[in-house]
């Protein structure tokens, strides 16, 4: 049975292999891994296609910001 016709009978979506880098760029870059070795990784020639492209801020990523500038009107206010 080839590839494609094995996908649709299970009813899953064809997926290629390049399209999980997004996902991977911004789970390294969560993770604290340098800038640069995250491009290198993901196999970028410049930084901005890894960071303005691929890199995705997540909901949690927000909320984490948002937190440590609440903590700092906090300081601030004591």
């Amino acid at each position: 049975m080839l590839a494609a016709a094995a996908l649709k009978q299970a009813d899953v979506r064809h997926v290629r292999l390049h399209e999980f880098r997004p996902g991977c760029v911004s789970a390294l870059l969560g993770l604290g891994l340098p800038r640069r070795t995250v491009m290198e990784i993901a196999g970028h020639s410049a930084l901005e296609m890894t960071i303005n492209v691929s890199a995705h801020v997540t909901l949690d990523d927000k909320h984490q910001a948002l937190d440590k500038l609440g903590d700092l009107f906090e300081e601030d206010a004591q």
